[in-house]
């Protein structure tokens, strides 16, 4: 991850705690959005984050907290692939990585 992506990241993460640190201490409205951005990110974490490919000889299954989706070998799934970061950067550039 390069380091601009990475500080943008955690200030992300932070937000919704400076948020609550800013409603315990002055204004209550500021409750609202600390929750709001919560749930956001509860939701995002558990329906758009694979936590598991499982791949077969017949199908590739992609596996989320919620939800699973497999992929048969019929449908436009060519092939696949294991790379190690060291792969990557030596093929793909040094700005490219998984995700």
């Amino acid at each position: 991850m390069c380091p601009v992506i990475r500080a943008f990241t955690m200030i992300m993460l932070l937000l919704p705690l400076a948020l609550a640190v800013g409603a315990a201490a002055g204004p209550r409205p500021l409750f609202g959005p600390a929750l709001l951005l919560l749930l956001i990110y509860g939701w995002v974490w558990t329906r758009f984050r694979p936590t598991r490919f499982v791949v077969r000889p017949d199908a590739v299954e992609v596996i989320w907290p919620l939800k699973r989706r497999e992929l048969p070998r019929e449908s436009n799934l060519r092939g696949c692939t294991s790379h190690g970061s060291m792969d990557l950067s030596g093929s793909s550039g040094a700005r490219s990585g998984p995700g």
